[in-house]
């Protein structure tokens, strides 16, 4: 670790004095220019922050052949995206080693909806964007409550879709018309988008279609038997569609009018094959089918204006959105006595929401200080409902019952519920010293409400369960500093609090199962999970590039866990109130402490010899441990050392360029590992992976992007993906069988894509 500081540290005094020794003033100093508006509510450069952010654009997302959100994060420090290869792909994103609904996700300010997962057949997840579609991906890490609120406690995604001004302003003319075609070997998958957009006066329009095909993504796996043993993917076939469009009313530059609608969806048919044969339950299994969809709606209204007197800007926004997934599983196998029998599952949960946001913001001088305030309000009601269903067949017979083990279908895991959520916030941006010395201390109030109806359906299987009304409020402050030392050298850090609100299935998941013995009951006392982190980093900027390293500490309280609350074979006086094997989610007593390292930087060679003008060097770093405070045990979250580094050429006039990328991880090793927490999962080998992208573009109309990925064929496992297995009882149930294999990513394969634009 010594060492590795030390020549981070050399590379930052190599930018400074590059930066001194000579400017290169045709060169865009795009990365220096590129501005942010989730990490402060306010458009401020990526590299005047006081936390550690990043923002990846559309050029990057194109160049990079980047087509779903776990591509996005290939090189990003920190940063991981967990994928389940068996059926369900990708999910949410991990930042510093906490995941899942604990990392806000947002498209244009609205929230994605919580993924639920329940069993090892059902899993509502957040992969819902199309890549095509967004102007940027702007990632914030830590705690992120202080602007948005409750579930951002590890940190903040946001998607920025494209607006017609980003196309029109290509060739300075009214109209757009566009057409992309991409492919990749890694799912046989095809994607085709198209764009229109146009302006009539005032009134500028924009309509973007995105259809996708494609088959299983490959792995490195070689055992195509139809078992537990199997380690080659199962076969799929996956399609998806995505729609954006755009109204925007522009009264004034500074006064805009903006009508959005979204809609997308995503389709996966999966034969199971590494179900096949013998389950846990003792059963033959010899057909395992599942249709799985996932679709999400939006419409929002939006209005910016500047100029309004005292205040600056005044933004407000209007929204509703709603989110299906419907999960079917058909099933033939032989039963305990020999019978064949055919059993259906069917999943159903949806998110419907509406909401309203306004922001303002300030700037004025006061004594020696300058002050640019941002402050607002927003809230929005979110109600949710899920429902199993099922049914089990004798195809002897043809009988068939609602019942199957161990479900009396149908079934509501949690009732219908409401949630309300309201919060106000503030922030300052103070300036001392003619800005030399920056102060930004923010604070949001958050009222949180949930409101569960109890209807037939969940009485049915809860009888005595009285589900959990809840009102919680909480207050979340940071304060981040910059000291500019030089003009070129910053000292930043902050503090941050957060928390993250318990939702609809975290208070009141319950089932009495009188037949099997146990049951899960709402808990009352159930508070939010809370964190408190911060960081401290130094940053160099200049003509020649930029890097920043950042040390980082974040503690974890309270952590929302389901855990055995009372055994009745060992309770004395049994288990209240119905002395079954008892389930609650709690809030574990033990703190989490999350540490680590980031690093990021690019420099341009320009400065140091013209041989080299249009080169560039990349690098980020990545390390981070975790540890249960109380004994001890590590995080399994935690992902390993990560380290790139690469080499990118734009020739002058960007009519080519082309990008060589070195990925090094470290090995998870079983030291690092709670086993007793994460079931099945296994070490994982450090690897090292080579990708090669390069560009052409011919003329104004039409750009040719080539990728291979994986170049030198490694067989490797990414342990993001590795800890998904986990999660799935049926894993490893091929005996002495290997299966690790099944988790690990595409060997070399290649992308092509072909964007023509008039």
């Amino acid at each position: 670790m010594g060492k590795t500081v030390a020549y981070l540290s050399f590379w930052l005094l190599w930018v400074e004095a590059a930066g001194a020794e000579q400017e290169a003033p045709h060169e865009a100093a795009t990365e220096l220019d590129t501005v942010t508006i989730t990490a402060s509510r306010t458009e401020r450069s990526m590299l005047d922050l006081p936390g550690t952010a990043s923002t990846i654009d559309s050029e990057t997302l194109e160049r990079r052949l980047l087509r779903t959100i776990k591509d996005v994060v290939r090189y990003e420090p920190g940063v991981y995206v967990q994928n389940d290869p068996q059926r369900f792909g990708t999910s949410g994103f991990n930042i510093r080693g906490i995941g899942g609904n604990r990392v806000q996700m947002l498209v244009d300010g609205v929230r994605i909806p919580d993924s639920f997962s329940i069993g090892s057949f059902q899993s509502a997840r957040r992969n819902m964007v199309d890549i095509d579609a967004l102007r940027a991906v702007e990632i914030v890490r830590g705690p992120g409550s202080a602007m948005y609120g409750s579930d951002g406690i590890g940190g903040v995604v946001s998607f920025v879709t494209k607006d017609p001004q980003d196309y029109l302003e290509m060739f300075g003319r009214n109209h757009y018309q566009g057409l992309k075609l991409l492919y990749s070997t890694a799912n046989d998958g095809f994607v085709q988008t198209a764009t229109l957009a146009g302006r009539l006066n005032r009134l500028e329009g924009l309509l973007l279609l995105t259809h996708g095909e494609g088959a299983e993504t490959d792995n490195q796996g070689r055992n195509g038997s139809r078992s537990s043993a199997r380690t080659e993917p199962n076969p799929q076939d996956t399609r998806n569609l995505n729609l954006l469009s755009k109204l925007l009313y522009r009264f004034s530059d500074d006064n805009l009018l903006r009508l959005t609608g979204e809609a997308t969806e995503d389709q996966v048919h999966t034969d199971a094959r590494h179900l096949y044969g013998l389950n846990y339950a003792g059963r033959d299994v010899y057909r395992f089918l599942t249709h799985d969809r996932q679709a999400r709606w939006r419409v929002s209204l939006d209005h910016a204006v500047k100029g309004l007197g005292w205040l600056d800007s005044l933004n407000w926004r209007l929204y509703g959105q709603r989110s299906r997934t419907r999960q079917n599983v058909d099933e033939a196998r032989t039963s305990l006595q020999g019978e064949d029998q055919a059993v259906g599952r069917r999943f159903r949960y949806d998110q419907d929401m509406v909401g309203g946001e306004i922001q303002g913001s300030s700037g004025f001088d006061w004594l020696s200080t300058s002050h640019r305030m941002v402050f607002g309000a927003e809230a929005f009601r979110t109600g949710i409902a899920e429902l199993r269903d099922g049914f089990l067949v004798d195809l002897r017979t043809a009988a068939a019952t609602n019942e199957v083990t161990p479900d009396a279908f149908p079934v509501r895991d949690f009732p219908l519920s409401s949630s309300i959520r309201a919060g106000v916030y503030w922030q300052d941006e103070i300036g001392l010293f003619d800005r030399r010395v920056e102060l930004l201390p923010a604070g949001r109030f958050d009222y949180f409400g949930l409101r569960p109806e109890v209807d037939p359906l969940y009485a049915k299987d809860n009888k005595g369960n009285q589900p959990i009304r809840q009102d919680e409020t909480a207050f979340s402050p940071k304060f981040g500093a910059l000291f500019h030392l030089t003009d070129s050298i910053t000292l930043h850090g902050q503090y941050a609090e957060g928390f993250r609100a318990p939702n609809f299935s975290d208070a009141n998941s319950g089932f009495v199962n009188f037949a099997f013995g146990y049951a899960a009951i709402p808990n009352p006392n159930l508070k939010p999970e809370t964190s408190s982190g911060g960081e401290v980093g130094l940053r160099f900027q200049g003509d020649a590039g930029y890097a920043d390293a950042t040390v980082f500490r974040n503690d974890y309280q309270g952590f929302i866990r389901t855990v055995t609350a009372c055994n009745p074979a060992t309770a004395a006086g049994g288990c209240p109130p119905f002395n079954l094997l008892t389930f609650m989610t709690v809030n574990t007593p033990d703190p989490v402490r999350i540490q680590g390292f980031e690093f990021k930087g690019e420099l341009r060679l320009a400065p140091i010899a013209p041989l080299f003008d249009g080169l560039r060097l990349l690098a980020s770093y990545s390390y981070s441990e975790g540890r249960n405070l109380a004994d001890r045990r590590p995080i399994n979250e935690i992902n390993p050392m990560r380290g790139v580094l690469g080499l990118r050429y734009d020739a002058p006039g960007g009519d080519w360029g082309s990008e060589a990328m070195l990925t090094l991880a470290a090995p998870k090793r079983a030291r690092d590992i709670d086993f007793a927490s994460a079931g099945a999962v296994f070490p994982t080998a450090g690897y090292a992976l080579v990708d090669l992208t390069a560009y052409y573009r011919y003329g104004d109309h039409a750009t040719l992007t080539a990728g291979l990925f994986n170049l030198l064929d490694k067989t490797y496992i990414e342990w993001e993906d590795a800890r998904s297995r986990g999660t799935d009882p049926h894993a490893g149930l091929g005996g002495a069988a290997d299966i690790r294999d099944r988790y690990t990513r595409p060997g070399r394969n290649a992308g092509v894509s072909l964007n023509l634009e008039f």
